[in-house]
């Protein structure tokens, strides 16, 4: 995967077509790049979350005042009750979880960053929040998403996995359905073309 700006690419293809495989092989490869900060956030993020600490101390490690307060106020931002703030990670739902690490990665100083189904367990609010995160944030982005709204809205590139190969289309995810549907009558028009010629041999033959 070359970086060339804030790229916003989308990882596309049927379900079992090794899309999640890819992410984490990007994710080493770009772990031996010089100058590449890469934040990866997979699936079952629970790994990453210390259970028995806070989100308040999640985000802010060095216990500093002035940290804790930021931490307190991001929280806030995204709904945490003070509460809630204090609880383990190990107490909190999945939605919540999902928060707390996206907003880590918010704080993170990536300039890559690689998400697998980012949007699982986030309501409507917090769905809308990271569409608008990843849209002016400079990281360059790959992301695996079921979101086909999400994907189209965040999205300039659409890399597809299908059947063992990789397809750049460059564009959001409508001009990907419509060069999808060209790609797809133009090899049923050249599969008509190649049974009309076996029929006209099979009668030659005959």
């Amino acid at each position: 995967l070359r970086v060339q700006g804030p790229r916003k690419i989308g990882l596309t293809g049927r379900n079992g077509a090794g899309k999640s495989t890819l992410l984490a092989c990007i994710r080493q490869a770009l772990e031996q790049r010089p100058g590449i900060r890469a934040a990866y956030l997979p699936q079952d993020s629970s790994e990453l979350l210390p259970a028995e600490k806070t989100p308040v101390e999640f985000l802010a490690p060095s216990g500093r005042k002035e940290e804790t307060e930021a931490a307190r106020t991001l929280l806030g931002c995204l709904k945490f009750t003070p509460e809630e703030m204090e609880h383990p990670v190990l107490r909190l739902s999945g939605g919540q979880r999902s928060k707390l690490l996206l907003l880590w990665l918010t704080y993170s100083g990536a300039n890559v960053l690689l998400l697998d189904e980012p949007t699982n367990h986030l309501d409507t609010d917090m769905t809308e929040w990271l569409e608008e995160y990843l849209t002016r944030n400079k990281a360059a982005l790959l992301m695996v998403t079921h979101d086909r709204y999400f994907l189209d809205r965040v999205c300039s590139d659409i890399l597809e996995v299908d059947q063992r190969s990789i397809s750049l289309y460059k564009g959001n995810y409508a001009y990907y359905v419509e060069k999808k549907q060209e790609r797809a009558e133009a090899a049923e028009a050249r599969r008509e073309s190649d049974l009309n010629l076996y029929r006209r041999e099979l009668e030659w033959m005959s």
